[in-house]
Order: C-alpha cells, then structure tokens, then sequence
C-alpha cells in the first residue's frame, strides 16, 4: 500500500461519518461504526510498514518514526473524545458529527497538499537520504543516553 492508497481509505473513513449527521438511530450509528471500525483496521494495519519504510527512504531513526506516530494516535484518543463530549452539551450529536466531518476534511485537504507537493524524486522512488555505507556505524552509535 502507498501513502495515496492509504489517502484513498482516510477519505472512505470520513465519507463513513456522513450517516451520522442525517440522524441517529441505532441503524445509522451502527453503520457509521461498523465502516469506521474496518477502515480504521486497514489505516492501523499499514501504518507501521508505511512509517518504517518512510524512515529507512529519509534516514530517520525507526524509533522516532514510531515514537512521533504513537505518540499523535495517543494524543488523540485523549483529546478526540474530550472534544466531543464538550461539545455534545451545547450542540447535540449532529452538530457534533458535522464538526467531526469538518476536521476530518480539513485534514484530508492538508493530506491532499502534501501528496501532491512532494518531491518529485519521492514519488520516483528514489532516496532522500544517502545510505551508509554497508557496515558503516550508525551515526547517532557514539552518543552517551
């Protein structure tokens, strides 16, 4: 799978809110979860090959790739849903799930820039970064935790 592929599911994810914002019966909400929850398992299964092969192409370390990853998908699912309870309060379920969409949106429009203004020697497969020598040390090897 490609950074556009996965794109492509990130787009079908936010199309899967689009039931909950007609309504909330036990059917729309069931839907909106059961497509979100198999769209979510496909973004979270290529993820972690999608990140490491970005590190192994940059020269970024494996660690931090993951780290910075992990560390967004915990952010949030700390905030996501604090934002969402409060705003149900003052809004009710819809306006909340039109909000919802709305982000959803703007962040697939931020995913559209970059795919399309990346480096043209990206998409072409080349390396970003020159790779070390074969049996060369790593650089980072010398530095005292």
């Amino acid at each position: 799978m490609t950074p556009r592929d996965a794109y492509g599911v990130m787009a079908a994810l936010t199309l899967t809110l689009a039931p909950a914002l007609f309504g909330t019966s036990a059917l729309e909400v069931g839907t909106v979860l059961c497509l979100a929850a198999t769209l979510r398992a496909v973004i979270w299964t290529v993820s972690y090959p999608l990140g490491a092969d970005g590190a192994e192409r940059t020269g970024a370390g494996l660690g931090v790739v993951m780290g910075v990853m992990n560390g967004a998908w915990a952010l949030a699912v700390v905030v996501s849903p604090v934002a969402a309870g409060a705003l149900f309060g003052p809004l009710g379920s819809k306006a909340t799930f039109g909000v919802s969409e709305l982000l959803c949106l703007a962040a697939l429009a931020v995913g559209w820039y970059v795919l399309r203004t990346r480096p043209r020697r990206l998409a072409e497969g080349q390396p970003l970064a020159e790779d070390p020598p074969l049996g060369a040390a790593h650089p980072l090897a010398d530095v005292a935790v």
